[in-house]
C-alpha cells in the first residue's frame, strides 16, 4: 500500500478543515503498523481512504498495485470485499442477526460466493475465536470483547490481505484489549496477513512491528520502534 501526497479536506462551509496534509505513506505487505495520534488527528480519515471508502481525496492511493483513483466504484467495492477486512471501535454488528448471521454477512455480497463454504469458514473462525458456542446467540447477549471477537471473524471471512482496524480495543476494558492485540498478533505471526491499526492507545502500538504518529494530519517522517 503507498500514498503520495494524500490530502482529504473536509469542506463544512465556515468550518472546513484539512483531516490529511500530504501524506506520502509506504506499508509493506506483512507489515504490522500501528498509527498513533490524537483525536482529530486524522487517523479515522486516513483508514477510510486506504480502505476504499472515502474518495474524496486529493492525491494518490495505490492499493494491491491499483490506483484506487482509477478505479470505477463496482472494481472499488470488489476490490473491498474480497481483499480487505474492516474491524470498527463500535463492533457495527447485526443486532436482529446471530453470531455466526453476522459473520456470513460479507458473503451475503457476492453473487459467487457459496452459501454452504462461508457457513463452514465462519464457523472454523467462531471455534478459532472461541466462540463456537456462541454462534446462535445475538449480540445483545455478548460481552463487549466477544462482539469484538465476532467483528474480527467477520472481517476475516473472506481471507482479507489486508486489515484495517479503527480504534479496535477503544471500548474494551485492559483485560479484555489485550486479549484483542494477542489475537491481532497471532494473525500476524501464523497468517502474514498485513495490518494497518490506527489507535491512541500505547498498549496497542507495542504489539506492532512499526509505528507512524499522526499529528494535525501529518505523518511523522521519523519511524519509531514498537
Amino acid at each position: 500500500m503507498r500514498t503520495r501526497a494524500l490530502t482529504r479536506v473536509h469542506d463544512g462551509g465556515r468550518d472546513t478543515r484539512r483531516a490529511l496534509a500530504d501524506v506520502d505513506l509506504v506499508v509493506e505487505e506483512g507489515e504490522f503498523v500501528c498509527v498513533l495520534g490524537p483525536s482529530g488527528s486524522g487517523k479515522s480519515t486516513l483508514l477510510a481512504v486506504i480502505g476504499g471508502l472515502d474518495r474524496g481525496y486529493e492525491g494518490q492511493v495505490e492499493l494491491f498495485g491499483e490506483d484506487l483513483g482509477r478505479m470505477s466504484d463496482a472494481a472499488l467495492a470488489r476490490l473491498r470485499g474480497e481483499r480487505i477486512g474492516f474491524v470498527f471501535q463500535h463492533f457495527h454488528l447485526l443486532h436482529h442477526l446471530t453470531v455466526i448471521e453476522n459473520v456470513t454477512t460479507p458473503a451475503l455480497f457476492d453473487p459467487r460466493a457459496d452459501e454452504e463454504a462461508s457457513r463452514s469458514r465462519a464457523t472454523k473462525l467462531l471455534e478459532r475465536l472461541g466462540l463456537a458456542d456462541r454462534a446462535f446467540d445475538t449480540p445483545a447477549e455478548l460481552s463487549g470483547g466477544q462482539r469484538q471477537r465476532v467483528a474480527i471473524a467477520r472481517a476475516l471471512l473472506r481471507e482479507p490481505r489486508l486489515l484495517l482496524c479503527d480504534e479496535p480495543t477503544g471500548n474494551l476494558d485492559a483485560e479484555t484489549g489485550a486479549r484483542i492485540i494477542e489475537l491481532f498478533e497471532e494473525l500476524h505471526r501464523e497468517e502474514r496477513l498485513t495490518i494497518v491499526a490506527v489507535t491512541h492507545e500505547e498498549r496497542l502500538a507495542r504489539a506492532a512491528t512499526r509505528i507512524l504518529r499522526l499529528h494535525e494530519g501529518r505523518v511523522d517522517t521519523k519511524e519509531h520502534a514498537p
